[in-house]
């Protein structure tokens, strides 16, 4: 089941879909730029989680 998701304006929206949350993706929506600028953020974001839980 999917629900229908808008943005206004410049807000960006991602979708993460993980083990964890198969049935149901994990919606983060807020202020953003482009979609290459926002993108980049999100990756710099989830790189920076990634080494301060694995130590990297």
């Amino acid at each position: 089941m999917r629900a229908e998701v808008g943005t206004r304006g410049t807000e960006s929206f991602v979708a993460f879909t993980t083990t964890r949350y198969t049935l149901y993706a994990l919606n983060v929506r807020g202020a953003g730029a482009s979609g290459a600028v926002t993108a980049a953020g999100v990756l710099a974001d989830a790189l920076r989680v990634a080494q301060t839980r694995c130590g990297v």
